[in-house]
């Protein structure tokens, strides 16, 4: 007959309840959401095909506005007005736009090429609404060649020209 109360038979005893105990909380901490999960991986910009993938894993609203405003092409995302904006990461390629917003994935072609250099994105601090201004490339040709042909005038700006009075 093996004794209860020796020291093996204690230390075998505190390891299986050690265990036990790490195992319950660790089944605690899982379905409380507190377990670390591992980071999800986002999805690349084309498929398999070289196409851009547009998705929109969020399920935000957006628009896109081509028309609006002359020469520019205006994307509006509705995001949660309460999300931090430290979770929102904006991607502005010519041909598409992307936003990982707390690893969810918003990628979106956009109707024609856009300036990437040359586009803004701001965030309602109302709504929380991302809006997205991108030039038209094409219009950036024709403005920058309007703005080599235009000179300064001269003059006071109210139709009277300085000449004549000294």
């Amino acid at each position: 007959m093996v004794d209860a109360y020796t020291k093996e038979s204690r230390l075998e005893m505190y390891r299986e309840q050690g265990a036990a105990k790490e195992e319950k909380e660790r089944r605690e901490r899982k379905r409380l959401g507190l377990e670390a999960k591992p980071p999800r991986k986002v999805p690349e910009a084309m498929n398999q095909r070289g196409e851009i993938r547009q998705c929109n894993e969020g399920k935000y609203n957006f628009h896109i506005d081509e028309f609006g405003t002359p020469g520019m092409v205006v994307m509006e995302i509705d995001i949660p007005a309460f999300m931090d904006t430290s979770f929102i990461d904006v991607d502005i390629q010519p041909n598409y736009v992307r936003c990982v917003t707390k690893e969810k994935l918003t990628q979106l072609r956009t109707p024609c090429e856009v300036v990437v250099h040359a586009s803004t994105v701001k965030r309602s601090s109302t709504t929380g609404a991302l809006r997205i201004e991108m030039p038209r490339a094409d219009q950036s040709e024709m403005l920058r060649v309007k703005e080599k042909e235009e000179k300064p005038k001269q003059g006071c700006g109210r139709g009277y020209s300085d000449e004549g009075s000294a």
